[in-house]
């Protein structure tokens, strides 16, 4: 597969929330519940 072999992220912002793809401490609140 072409993501074997790499740590992927789900980013999963509320819209209009700023995203520091680098910052890989950044978390965000489950919105959709």
């Amino acid at each position: 597969a072409a993501s074997e072999g790499r740590a992927w992220r789900l980013l999963t912002p509320v819209q209009g929330e700023p995203v520091w793809v680098a910052d890989k401490t950044q978390s965000f609140n489950a919105w959709w519940r």
